[in-house]
Order: structure tokens, then C-alpha cells, then sequence
């Protein structure tokens, strides 16, 4: 190691980052002695408790009035033998210090040294241009830029003892260019090193980039002679030539490190063929992606509609909200792509279509586990939304994910129907719910109650499970026009066992038949009486829809007294929501999803039999209108989806970047 120490001034006002890579940059330099100065101009954001704990450097804070004014403060407190000085927005490439240090032990009449220097974007470390240079010539400053960066120049102490090396107070821009013209004038001898000895950082902020020192320059040459001298073309011009003889302007393969913090830590960059021309703009960060996947739904294909007006609803939301700040990419098939995509796609949003139809069977399969592991890889997304719940088996890239898991339904039905499905799917739906709940990065759900059933199946993930509250799936946009109310209670109807129809239809039985009114009972989605069911009681007025549309569903809501619904296990209860917002009040089942979302209102039904049910119904009925419209208010406010798509986006963000702080 020599025994030539270094003092080197580093100004600085609020930029820690710049500051932390720069003093990385010092502090990785091998074979030579240093102090780093750190003059910082009073800084505002959290520069000085990060100096305080950097026990290395010598650091004051103080209002100043240039860099020039700071880096003159530094030195007077150095102690060293060479002197320079490095910006927040530069480094020091590795070895310099004893590289330079040589040169001085090598040339004991030179007093100053520069050399070549890389320019690179100051945030990003990329490659910008080659600044190879030539000796410094007096005459090329009187006449042009001076074209020695500050990164690389370094003076012996000697300047500094002789008052030489200061720089004018009344220059805040180009006082550099006035004090190497002004060592040049008085014989002091510049040696120019052919290497790049630094990283000259490209940031928009730069004093040297830009008109604001054109007034300086200006006041420099009519002091030198030199402004409006017809000389300042032709001199710049052979300076250009004497840079082409000696090839400053020929490309050059390149390869050095970028220090990313204080500890010298690097990632290297590289290019073939860098020039010495550059332009530099502000850089555009790369705009982190995510993918919602939404193949395998389909609205008629679907034994419950519920996850898929959630995936409907949720991407019309987003769609419809301010720019999140990264890209949506939605994966959709030709099946679903006129439900699912919003007809006016933002800028930050967009759509690849995939022919075909993957709601059920073997193509769902092909869809989950192979368009579902390929498209974040196709489309280099960097996180992945599955609404279904659904990861694929086999993980390609390193995208994170995202579920939502809408309940343990298939743990239920596997459990308490096991002939509902075959062996086969039984084993199939629970695996894959297991392997969502055991992989995924980040776990949504609708409920406190299906997030509790989902932590029984795993108790590790609990901490992981964050709940969003969905709206209504089908499209309310307040209460349907005032219409006759008819003695009609409405049934989701389905042949899923769960769903509870034919014990709902049973029930129904009893209730009218001890009721003074003549009631109708509506069953939507199904078609007929199922013939493998029980037979359907006589006392029943039963009037069966088959599948019908969101605008008919609404208006047979909104004419109808009460919706009944006793499914036995939901992840939220959306067809519960959509009754009160169509101002009727629901009969449900106590202890399930359904329950908490409506608050244990008046409805809640123990399960226990015929009895405690017409108790529970005819309790939902009495409920006044009034009521049910601050019902409806206190449950629009919670529940709707532009507080869901904000939910979302909060959990697509921890994907993307990182739990907030």
C-alpha cells in the first residue's frame, strides 16, 4: 500500500442515495490510504442520521451556498497528500486511488492528474457514452468546455498550502473551469492518465448539463479575452481533431461496476461498442406488469356464478380506477372475453385473448396447468392474480402469485357429500386448494369466516390471509324502479348439495302451508324439479326460470318479498348482498359467511328445523322498509367494488414491491 493518503470532498443536500453509492464506491478502493469528507448543506431528509452512523467518514452539516463553497470547507479540514473531490452522482471506478497514487510517486513534478471517465445514468449505473480525453491545452478552455471532469482530477496538498487551489465565490456553476484555467496560467503541469478512473453519473440535475451556466461561461471569456472571438470555432474544431488522431471518438467494449450502496456491493454492466456521443433523457423505470388470469370462467358454464361475477365485477373496477402506476395484463379466452373485458381498456391495462373455452373438463386442466404457468412467461409479468383461487401444479419463472380464495367449499362437499363427485375430483379440487394455500404469495379472501376455515387447513398461513370485500356481482345501480311487490319469495335454485335448495324448497313446504298468504316461490337457474329429489310438495306454487340474465334476476328481486337462501357454507354471500340492495330482506343460515356479512340481521336461521325456520323468515319479513334501506346503505358503503379494487391493488402493490413500511 503507498503511503500517499487521500482527502476527497464530497458535497452533498439531500441525496442519501447518491451519497450512500458514492461513499461505496470510496470505500472498495484497494492499495491506497483515504479519509472520505462528507459536507452536507444542512439536509432535510435522513442524510445526517445516516452520517451519524458511519463512524468512518468525517462528516459536518451546514447551510452552504454552491458545492464549490462545500468542497472548499472539506478541505480545510483534510489532512491528506493528494486532494479531489467526488459528487454524490459519481464514483470512483476500483483501484483508482492506486492507480493515481502511482502516478504522483512516479512523476514528482506533476501537481495535478485527470483521466478518462465513463458517463452512465446516475440512478441506474447503464452505460452512456466513452469520455475519452486528450492533455488539457489552456487554449481549449479559453475557447471551449473544459473538458476535464471533476470525478477524475486530483492535486497535490502543495496547491492547497499555496492558496492556488480555491475557487471563485462569485461562480456557482463553472468555478472548476476557472481554477484548472487559472493552474494552467501559472505553470502548474496537468498529467493526463489514458483509463477511465471514474463513473460521471447522468441524472437532469447536473451543473454542467444544460444552459444555467451559460452566463458564467460567458463572464469567464470576456475576462480571458475570448468572447466573440471568431477563433472559437476553428480552435474547438482542431481540438476535435487532435480527440479523433488519438481515437477518443472510436467505440470501445467496456465492462466495469456499479456500486447500488455504502458497502461497495456492485452490479456490473457492459457494452460492445460505446461510443463517445450520447444523449441522455429521463430514464423511464420499467414498468412493473401483473397478470390477472381468468381462462378457466365462463358465465354458462359455471355451477355458481359467484366467482365469476367477482372476476367480472373486480376487473371493471379496476378498469374504471386511477392509474395503480404498473401494467394489468388480463388473460382471458374467447369464451368469456365479452363478459370479462371492460370495453374501454385503459392505457395501464391489457388484454390477451386465447380461443376456446376453458370452464370445465380436460381444456380447464390444460388451461390451469399449462397456459396458467406459461402466459406470466409469454408476457413477463412479475406477479399473478388467479381469481379462481387455483395455482397451476407446476411453477415456470419466478412471477409471484396471487389467490383468492374464495372458501374451503371443496374441503366441505369432500367431507359431507363425498358421492357428490368422483374419488378423482375429490382428490383433484383438495390438492389443488392445498397446494394454493401452501405456495402462493399472497392469499385473498371475502370473509373473516373463510379466512378462519382456510387457517384450520393450514395454520401457517394465517398471518398471510388478507381479507378484501367484494360488492354485489350483478350490476345494482340503486334500487329498481318502484314496482308492485308480489307474495313471492325467491331461491337461487342448484342441484349443488351444499346450496341446500331441496331442503330450502322442503322448509318452504312448511312455511306456507301455516301462512295466511297464497305465496309463489321463484327458483331461478334451475329449469325443472330435479327427478332424483324427494318429490316436490304439494303446498308448493313453484315457478322454475332456468337460467336467466342479470336485468331479469334483478327486477324478479326487486318485485319479490324476501330472498331465501340457506346454503349451508358460503365464502361471502353475495346473492344475500344483491337482495338488500334490491330492497328486500334475506332468510339465511346462522353460522356461516352469509351471516357475518349481514350482521346477524333479523333472518338468521339455527338450522335446527321447520319451526325455528318460519320464526326466522317471518322475522326477516317483518323488517320495515325504512329499515331495510338503512340496510342497504350500511351495506353499499362497506361492500362495493371500487373498495375492493382499491383492496386488491394495496395486495398486488405487497406483490410487486414489497410490504409498505
Amino acid at each position: 500500500m503507498t503511503d500517499i493518503q487521500f482527502s476527497i470532498a464530497t458535497p452533498t443536500r439531500n441525496s442519501l442515495a447518491g451519497l450512500r453509492r458514492c461513499v461505496g464506491s470510496i470505500r472498495q478502493q484497494q492499495g491506497a490510504r483515504w479519509e472520505h469528507l462528507v459536507q452536507d448543506g444542512a439536509s432535510t431528509d435522513d442524510t445526517v442520521p445516516w452520517l451519524s452512523g458511519q463512524p468512518d467518514l468525517n462528516w459536518k452539516s451546514e447551510p452552504d451556498t454552491s458545492l464549490y463553497e462545500a468542497v472548499t470547507r472539506a478541505w480545510a479540514r483534510s489532512h491528506g497528500d493528494i486532494l479531489s473531490y467526488l459528487n454524490t452522482d459519481e464514483q470512483y471506478l476500483p483501484d483508482t486511488l492506486a492507480t493515481v497514487a502511482a502516478a504522483f510517486a512516479a512523476h514528482p513534478g506533476i501537481d495535478a492528474v485527470f483521466g478518462d471517465a465513463i458517463l452512465c445514468d446516475a440512478e441506474s449505473g447503464l452505460p452512456l457514452a466513452a469520455r475519452r480525453e486528450i492533455p488539457l491545452r489552456r487554449i481549449y478552455i479559453t475557447h471551449g468546455p473544459l473538458y476535464a471532469l471533476s470525478c477524475t482530477l486530483f492535486f497535490r496538498r502543495r496547491l492547497l498550502d499555496q492558496g492556488l487551489l480555491t475557487f471563485r465565490p462569485d461562480l456557482q456553476i463553472v468555478a472548476d473551469a476557472e481554477l484548472v484555467h487559472r493552474l494552467l496560467s501559472a505553470g502548474i503541469r496537468f498529467l493526463h492518465l489514458r483509463q477511465n478512473l471514474a463513473l460521471f453519473g447522468i441524472s437532469g440535475n447536473n451543473l454542467s448539463i444544460g444552459s444555467s451556466g451559460t452566463s458564467e461561461i460567458n463572464r469567464l471569456r470576456t475576462e480571458w479575452g475570448t468572447a466573440g472571438s471568431p477563433w472559437l470555432l476553428p480552435i474547438r474544431s482542431i481540438r476535435v481533431l487532435e480527440k479523433a488522431f488519438h481515437g477518443c471518438y472510436l467505440p470501445t467494449r467496456i465492462s466495469y461496476p456499479f456500486c447500488i450502496d455504502e458497502n461497495g456491493h456492485t452490479v456490473t454492466h457492459s457494452a460492445r461498442r460505446l461510443g463517445a456521443r450520447w444523449r441522455w433523457t429521463p430514464p423511464v423505470p420499467p414498468t412493473k406488469r401483473i397478470g390477472l388470469y381468468a381462462l378457466d370462467l365462463d358465465h354458462h358454464r359455471l355451477a355458481s356464478p359467484g366467482i365469476f361475477n367477482y372476476t367480472r365485477q373486480l376487473i371493471h373496477a379496476l378498469a374504471a380506477g386511477p392509474n395503480p402506476g404498473f401494467h394489468i395484463r388480463l388473460w382471458l379466452s374467447s369464451a368469456n372475453a365479452s363478459d370479462l373485458c371492460p370495453s374501454i381498456l385503459p392505457a395501464w391495462m391489457s388484454v390477451r385473448i386465447i380461443p376456446g373455452n376453458y370452464a370445465a373438463g380436460w381444456r380447464r386442466l390444460l388451461a390451469d396447468h399449462g397456459w396458467g404457468a406459461l402466459l406470466p412467461c409469454i408476457d413477463h409479468v412479475d406477479a399473478v392474480h388467479y381469481p379462481k383461487g387455483w395455482l397451476p401444479f407446476f411453477k415456470i419463472g419466478s412471477a409471484a402469485s396471487i389467490v383468492t380464495m374464495h372458501d374451503t367449499i371443496v374441503h366441505y362437499l369432500a367431507k359431507h357429500y363425498p358421492d357428490s363427485r368422483s374419488r378423482f375430483k375429490h382428490r383433484y379440487f383438495i390438492n389443488a386448494s392445498l397446494q394454493s394455500l401452501r405456495k402462493a404469495n399472497i392469499i385473498l379472501t371475502d370473509s373473516r369466516f373463510s379466512a378462519q376455515e382456510l387457517g384450520k387447513l393450514n395454520p401457517n398461513r394465517i398471518s398471510d390471509i388478507t381479507i378484501t370485500d367484494p360488492g354485489p356481482g350483478l350490476s345494482i345501480d340503486g334500487i329498481p324502479p318502484a314496482v308492485l311487490k308480489r307474495d313471492q319469495l325467491v331461491v337461487i335454485g342448484s342441484r349443488i348439495p351444499y346450496k341446500a335448495t331441496e331442503t330450502t324448497l322442503s322448509l318452504l313446504a312448511d312455511f306456507v302451508t301455516q301462512s295466511s298468504r297464497r305465496w309463489t316461490i321463484l327458483v331461478t337457474t334451475l329449469a325443472h324439479w330435479p327427478h332424483d329429489w324427494e318429490p316436490l310438495p304439494a303446498s308448493l306454487d313453484v315457478r322454475f326460470t332456468g337460467p336467466i340474465d342479470d336485468t331479469t334476476l334483478i327486477n324478479e328481486l326487486a318485485r319479490s318479498r324476501a330472498l331465501v337462501f340457506l346454503s349451508e357454507i358460503e365464502g361471502f354471500g353475495m346473492p344475500a348482498l344483491e337482495a338488500y340492495l334490491c330492497g328486500i330482506p334475506v332468510g339465511y343460515r346462522n353460522g356461516t359467511a352469509t351471516a357475518e356479512l349481514l350482521e346477524s340481521l333479523p333472518g338468521g336461521w339455527d338450522g335446527t328445523g321447520p319451526a325455528s325456520f318460519i320464526r326466522a323468515l317471518d322475522a326477516a319479513l317483518a323488517i320495515a322498509p325504512d329499515e331495510i334501506d338503512n340496510i342497504r346503505h350500511r351495506l353499499t358503503d362497506r361492500y362495493n367494488w371500487p373498495h375492493c379494487a382499491r383492496q386488491t391493488l394495496s395486495a398486488y402493490r405487497t406483490a410487486l414491491y414489497g410490504p409498505e413500511t
